[in-house]
């Protein structure tokens, strides 16, 4: 987990290379395409914890209304987001942002568990999830941008 970036992400971010973006509650635009990205989740397991409810939502409240890709940590609630032990640790707050918004692709981790994709609606959403709770990791996903603003994109 990463504590010491939630406590120096200035620092972190001055070491970042031209073309490496870290976002942390914030937008960047790529060849036209908005995305927005936090590490914020509601109080669970790990670092950038926000309280269920005005202060996790103060965050969710932040992300453009334009946003085509949204990245957040953790899940919203009922997707992808049930852990090995049955509990949906997902943001039940950041679930009516994201049915608001409706981003192309809403990309997350946090629930090692529940990796995987679930399209619904305009929204395509993906656990990214780097391991699962066995030891092996998870295959990677890939994007292809083909034709982003005639919404033509292949995930690999």
């Amino acid at each position: 987990m990463d504590f010491d970036l939630e406590r120096n992400s200035h620092f972190y971010k001055s070491l970042l290379e031209r073309g490496v973006y870290y976002l942390e509650n914030e937008s960047v635009e790529i060849e036209g395409i908005k995305i927005w990205g936090s590490p914020a989740v509601p109080n669970f397991v790990g670092v950038f914890n926000y309280a269920r409810g005005s202060e996790i939502r103060g965050i969710w409240d932040m992300i453009p209304l334009h946003t085509q890709i949204l990245i957040t940590h953790g899940p919203p609630a009922g997707i992808l987001d049930k852990t090995s032990r049955g509990f949906e640790a997902g943001c039940t707050d950041l679930k009516e942002i994201v049915e608001n918004i409706q981003p192309m692709y809403h990309v997350f981790g946090h629930i090692h568990e529940a990796y995987g994709t679930l399209k619904s609606g305009l929204t395509t959403y993906v656990n990214v999830s780097f391991v699962s709770r066995r030891p092996k990791p998870n295959a990677p996903f890939e994007f292809e941008i083909i034709d982003f603003h005639s919404s033509k994109i292949e995930t690999i």
